[in-house]
């Protein structure tokens, strides 16, 4: 909870809250802020100050994943690239296949990356033909 703006729910209504962000059912938070099922359900559906913290709170924990996956996605970028620096071929047909090569079509909105990827094929089929030159 960001302390620099207005609390307006009452200390149940926090423990619900907080329980429901958790991932607690409504039962459950009910149940941690000392009510009855219906009042959370009434606060999710008719009180406008409790709305709003928590799809404000929902917000700032989705914005949070979308970082870290964010970050976790650089990472693996760096280990796939690693692998097939190392000349791992099965991280090689994992990246060709997730990008649409290997279905017969060029990657959605990226053609030229189909020119690309067959002249470096080309390339590579020549330097192994010549005997590895």
């Amino acid at each position: 909870m960001s302390d620099d703006l207005p609390q307006n729910l009452t200390p149940s209504q926090e423990a619900a809250l907080l329980s429901l962000l958790t991932g607690s059912t409504i039962t459950a938070a009910s149940k941690s802020a000392g009510v009855s099922r219906d009042t959370v359900h009434r606060w999710i559906r008719d009180d406008a100050p409790f709305q709003a913290e928590y799809n404000r709170r929902r917000n700032e924990i989705r914005e949070s994943v979308c970082q870290s996956l964010e970050r976790l996605a650089e990472k693996a970028v760096g280990i796939v690239a690693a692998q097939i620096e190392a000349g791992d071929p099965n991280a090689a047909l994992s990246v060709l296949k997730g990008l649409g090569f290997l279905r017969g079509r060029p990657p959605a909105g990226r053609p030229e990356l189909v020119d690309e990827v067959t002249a470096r094929m080309e390339q590579q089929a020549m330097i192994r033909a010549l005997g590895g030159f």
